[in-house]
């Protein structure tokens, strides 16, 4: 931080590279300071007795600058990067000379250079470089390739070069001279740390050491490629990136937002918290990934018997940097390790997590669909059976939302969405002397509209979007109104706004309300702040919990708001808040279920354990399973509708195939042990599911041409001043019209009702 009397550096560096031969001298004095301490640490690096002192190193560095006149200076950082890597060419000309001097008396002397860093672990004590012939064996190397070498300098796109020591030390890998991240190819086998040696003069770098081998390559798209092969036990890469914390990813464990630290006490408070070596069967993907203002640094594999490790920040080592790292454990056989790295741009230049996350997705393709465990009218037999079984209340007729067994019901009541899913699937709604709002994890209004009450219908969606108009705030945000707690940065997340933003969304959609178009839209522009899915389970975890269920809910609102106001922007929010929901899908599996199985949060259920980290809860995919349904039509960015049917296959798997909970699906299913823990939900979520992949209708059918607004619980057109329905011969059906009329009809299986008829209901 500068004081106001503090020269303006970067405006300085601007005028020189402008032509101003001045503005260096007045550079100089400003910045001695850090340039000495760069000095200062250069010569720590060299041998004892250097000849060459900081302020003559920093003089000899002038005249170096004085060449980089023409330079297109970006920032002080820039500047600090070049100038620590022209004293870095002054200590090999030096090296030279006095080489020179000692040739043929008593071997040649070198420069030395730590290898390991700034942030070298301690505990592995200097790695050593010949700078001299490091520095030869580029120049060497390049007449033939820019990509080959001891010590390989390539550029893969905007600047980035990657340095790697000949004796597997490290790889650097910097922009502009900063420094972006490195990794050691191999840190240790079994408890030894191992010397290696450049095996092969050509790229990709082939090293050996007792007993194993290292492989460094370069792929075409910009990615590091590392293999290691070793007969013990063995860690590596350790791959670390520098910088401030805007993002971070540990796919099944970690999602952090900015400054934040991975293994902390802000969802856990058990000594489960520190859960920077899990168990892999916790990790839904293979994907590790930070974003800095600096880079953005992510590691994926294939093998999901490896053990990753975690630590933002490098809490293991006490260093400021941010370690990612693999480890093959067990005895007995030849270990192997590979690991793919990707570098990209920093925070501020648009370095995101979302490109990471596709990056790792596409690299192995989306996993095959598990085998469906059922034929669809066996899907819909079985889940009938809950209606009729576990979810039913004898006592009043009514259904619960949940039941655990031995215990209470929970939330149980006349509810519409259960009457909606027998009438789709038995074709008869169940006679209820009233209907409740909801009762599903996915909504289905449909038994409204062929029991005669539609009007109750407009009339409570009408009262609720009123009231969340009425409770926005006037940034178009919402709050949390519950007791708060620390671990946030505010008492709004994405999924406190998400949920609220997309009911407003879907009562303008089918009423054409545009109040509450209008209040959602500003809520969407408020959301475009937040980086993490969190905030959308309050009533269980705490608001700073990152979970599915925040990232289904916007990715429905998105969609609803493009098909509302045909703005693509809201498609692009959309696609960004489908890809933040992909690694809380499981996408690998050593369990019969398991593949696509869907992590609920990244966290714990309360303040004080137990944790849910590795315990899929599938009615949270079935929200985002839905959203990305809405979004397949849209986007092909990803197979959407392959993760959305994956999802519900897995939920079919896990729903109980008899017993008392027959049909039901659990809240919690186990994967190590395969087994179901209640409470057991009613599957109006997986009959919606199941209806939309197989191209029917699950809910109400909306038809709008510009000037009407027609909902119906059939299929409907519009066209010459008529609505088209495709009905059922003899059954009693509502259509609403324009938000407010609405039509009382007697199905004569191919409906044509003027747009005009019907009475105004409210």
């Amino acid at each position: 931080m500068t004081s106001p009397g503090d020269p303006d550096i970067t405006g300085l560096l601007l005028e020189w590279s402008a032509g101003d031969p001045e503005a260096l001298n007045r550079l100089l004095p400003a910045v001695y300071r850090e340039l000495n301490r760069l000095a200062r640490r250069e010569l720590l690096r060299e041998r004892p007795g250097h000849t060459l002192e900081p302020a003559a190193l920093i003089h000899e560095l002038y005249l170096d600058l004085v060449d980089q006149r023409q330079a297109q200076w970006q920032n002080r950082a820039h500047f600090f990067g070049v100038a620590a890597r022209l004293m870095r060419r002054i200590l090999v000309d030096h090296a030279r000379a006095r080489n020179a001097l000692k040739r043929g008396g008593g071997g040649a002397g070198v420069v030395q250079i730590e290898a390991a860093g700034e942030v070298a672990d301690a505990a592995r004590g200097p790695g050593r470089v010949d700078l001299v012939g490091l520095d030869q064996a580029l120049e060497r190397l390049s007449a033939r390739s820019p990509e080959q070498g001891r010590i390989v300098e390539m550029r893969f796109f905007g600047g980035l070069t990657v340095e790697a020591a000949r004796d597997g030390s490290e790889v650097r890998l910097r922009r502009n001279g900063q420094l972006l991240a490195a990794f050691a190819p191999l840190v240790h086998v079994g408890d030894t740390l191992p010397r290696l040696k450049l095996a092969q003069d050509a790229w990709p770098l082939q090293y050996a050491g007792d007993g194993l081998s290292v492989s460094l390559d370069a792929t075409g798209d910009g990615d590091l490629s590392v293999k290691i092969v070793s007969a013990q036990p063995a860690e590596g890469p350790v791959v670390r990136s520098y910088g401030p914390l805007e993002q971070g990813l540990f796919a099944g464990v970690e999602y952090l937002g900015k400054g934040e630290h991975s293994s902390s006490t802000l969802d856990i408070e058990t000594p489960e918290h520190l859960r920077f070596e899990p168990d892999p069967m916790k990790v839904t993907m293979p994907l590790m990934a930070t974003v800095t203002d600096r880079a953005s640094v992510a590691v994926a594999w294939d093998d999901m018997t490896l053990q990753p490790v975690f630590a933002v920040p490098d809490f293991l080592d006490g260093t400021p940097s941010h370690r990612m790292a693999l480890q093959a454990k067990g005895e007995g056989t030849a270990k192997s390790i590979q690991a793919a790295i990707r570098i990209g741009d920093g925070w501020g230049a648009g370095g995101r997590l979302e490109p990471l996350i596709l990056w790792a997705v596409k690299r192995r393709g989306l996993p095959p669909l598990p085998a469906p465990p059922r034929s669809f009218d066996e899907q819909m037999k079985l889940s009938l059976a809950a209606y009729r079984g576990m979810v039913f209340d004898p006592e009043t007729g009514g259904y619960y939302h949940a039941v655990v067994p031995g215990r209470r019901e929970i939330r149980g009541g006349y509810f519409a969405d259960h009457a909606s899913a027998i009438w789709r699937i038995t074709g008869q709604a169940p006679e209820l002397p009233q209907l409740q709002f909801g009762g599903a994890h996915v909504a289905n209004h449909a038994s409204y509209f062929v029991t005669g009450r539609a009007a109750d219908w407009l009339r409570t969606i009408n009262g609720m979007a009123d009231g969340l108009i009425q409770s926005q705030q006037p940034d178009g945000s919402y709050r949390y109104g519950g007791t708060y707690r620390r671990g946030h940065f505010e008492d709004t997340a994405s999924g406190i706004c998400s949920r609220p933003a997309y009911q407003l969304l879907e009562h303008a959609y089918h009423t054409g309300s545009q109040a509450s178009l209008a209040a959602s839209l500003k809520t969407l522009e408020f959301m475009k702040r937040f980086r993490t899915p969190r905030g959308a389970q309050t009533w269980e975890v705490p608001l700073h919990t990152p979970d599915i269920l925040a990232s289904g809910q916007a990715v429905w609102a998105y969609v609803r708001a493009y098909q509302l106001t045909g703005d693509r922007n809201h498609l692009a929010e959309a696609r960004r808040w489908a890809v933040t929901g992909l690694p809380f899908v499981y996408q690998w599996s050593n369990q019969p279920i398991m593949l696509y199985a869907t992590t609920p949060v990244y966290g714990a259920t309360h303040w004080k354990g137990p944790n849910w980290i590795g315990l899929p809860v599938q009615w949270c995919g079935t929200v985002y399973a839905y959203g990305l349904l809405l979004l397949a039509p849209y986007d092909d960015t990803l197979d959407w509708k392959q993760v959305a049917e994956g999802i519900l296959i897995c939920g079919e798997q896990m729903q109980y195939p008899d017993g008392p909970s027959i049909g039901c699906l659990p809240d919690v299913f186990e994967l190590e042990s395969q087994s179901r823990r209640p409470a057991d939900i009613n599957p109006g979520a997986l009959v919606s599911l199941r209806l939309l992949i197989a191209g029917k209708l699950d809910n109400l059918s909306v038809a709008a041409d510009g000037q009407h607004r027609v909902v119906a619980p059939f299929p409907v057109t519009l066209r010459d001043g008529a609505m088209h329905i495709d009905a059922q011969a003899g059954v009693k059906y509502q259509v609403l019209v324009d938000g407010a009329r609405i039509v009382d009809v007697t199905s004569q299986g191919q409906d044509t009702i003027p747009l005009d008829a019907g009475t105004p209901r409210r």
